[in-house]
């Protein structure tokens, strides 16, 4: 229970930025803004750092039986955790 809190905690300190920011590229995705604290999120956790980044930063739906993966922009990403750390508080 507690590492899911800490997790929870740690998750309020994680920011989005574009990826057009970090990359130099013209597109509308958002990515995550540093290492460390997504790092104390998966530790937390006990996950790896990686696949906590994509969840975060992707979801995948299927449409007529082909899954397809959407990346999330900016807004997309600080609403939704928004509404994560409300529910949780």
């Amino acid at each position: 229970m507690w590492r899911v809190l800490a997790a929870v905690l740690w998750l309020r300190n994680v920011r989005f930025v574009n990826s057009s920011e970090e990359s130099g590229s013209s597109d509308d995705h958002a990515a995550v803004d540093g290492d460390e604290t997504i790092a104390r999120v998966a530790a937390a956790l006990g996950c790896e750092v990686e696949p906590l980044r994509l969840a975060l930063l992707r979801k995948k739906i299927s449409v007529a039986g082909e899954l397809i993966e959407q990346r999330y922009n900016i807004r997309t990403t600080n609403t939704g955790r928004r509404r994560i750390l409300n529910h949780s508080s």
